[in-house]
């Protein structure tokens, strides 16, 4: 989630998404935008669509909508690739990524103010988009997996690091952290070691652009 002069913005909505805003002590939600709709970005919309107390505008493709037209608190809006969307005091763009293996699952990251990168799962950018995400302030980026191991639709630590030294972030945290990863710390020093402006994202970090 991230706010500005008082609008909180969420970058997808996890199945888990009850307990990290209590957690987190989040009390308002004013819109959603969406990377894809496989269950771990957008499994909590449900959850969304009963907790929250006003509507919600949720900003997606429209090849989403039929997926949760049926969600009657959530107001959904069509995310256009490549054009500026005014969210709140956000300018945010969407671009295509590659991700999903199944048809039907479009996959976008995220350009916020020109200032952050949001490319939560990608296996592979454009040449034609990833130069959208250069000299950010701040980039998230897919590292799903640990040095060494492989699979379509996501990226490990090298690969990740790879994009990275082309898009020269200030500062650049990977996301998506899987299973393979040594415990955090460990991987924090021996990623550091090897780039000191890449670090392993975690659940309740913050942040201030």
């Amino acid at each position: 989630m991230i706010s500005k002069k008082g609008f909180n913005l969420l970058i997808d909505c996890s199945p888990d998404f009850i307990e990290q805003a209590a957690r987190e002590k989040i009390k308002k939600i004013d819109a959603v935008i969406l990377t894809h709709a496989h269950a771990d970005a957008s499994g909590g919309l449900k959850k969304l669509n009963k907790w929250t107390k006003d509507p919600v505008a949720v900003y997606m493709e429209k090849a989403n909508f039929e997926k949760f037209k049926h969600l009657e608190n959530l107001e959904l809006k069509v995310m256009r690739l490549g054009q500026v969307e005014p969210i709140g005091p956000f300018l945010v763009w969407a671009y295509r990524v590659k991700h999903g293996l199944t048809p039907g699952f479009p996959t976008v990251g995220y350009l916020i103010d020109k200032k952050l990168g949001y490319i939560s799962d990608v296996g592979e950018i454009s040449k034609k988009n990833i130069k959208y995400f250069k000299n950010l302030k701040l980039l998230f980026l897919d590292g799903a997996l640990w040095f060494g191991r492989k699979m379509k639709g996501h990226l490990n630590v090298k690969q990740a690091m790879d994009i990275i030294d082309i898009l020269k972030p200030k500062k650049a945290f990977l996301t998506q952290i899987g299973h393979g990863y040594p415990p955090h710390e460990q991987a924090r020093q021996r990623i550091r070691t090897m780039n000191k402006r890449i670090e392993p994202a975690y659940d309740g970090m913050r942040l201030e652009i």
